[in-house]
């Protein structure tokens, strides 16, 4: 589209419902954001949706939080609704201090 773009924020991570949201958003067949954070409270991350509301108004649904891996990578879903993405921590120790990363799944 041609013309003047203009930004609108749909959502403010507060901190408490996450925070470092770096890798992007996805829609789903129904038409909400889902996404991951690096942050949320004292833990390592979480996965959450955005539900739009009738009003235009975004709710966050946190639907996964974790405490033993950083997530860092966006989402993906399979056919079944599950969730996949990856941690940049996490998973095999090896010859990385806090792990070398993992790709995950979250399902209902």
């Amino acid at each position: 589209k041609s013309g003047t773009w203009a930004k609108t924020t749909l959502y403010s991570f507060d901190g408490k419902d996450g925070s470092f949201a770096y890798a992007g958003v996805v829609f789903d067949a129904t038409g909400n954001l889902w996404g991951t954070t690096s942050g949320y409270g004292s833990d390592l991350g979480s996965v959450y949706e955005l539900v739009r509301g009738s009003n235009r108004q975004w709710t966050i649904k946190v639907l996964q939080t974790f405490h033993d891996i950083e997530v860092n990578g966006g989402v993906v879903f399979d056919a079944g609704g599950n969730v996949y993405s990856t941690a940049v921590h996490g998973g095999n120790i090896g010859a990385c201090t806090q792990g070398c990363g993992e790709a995950f799944e979250v399902r209902p």
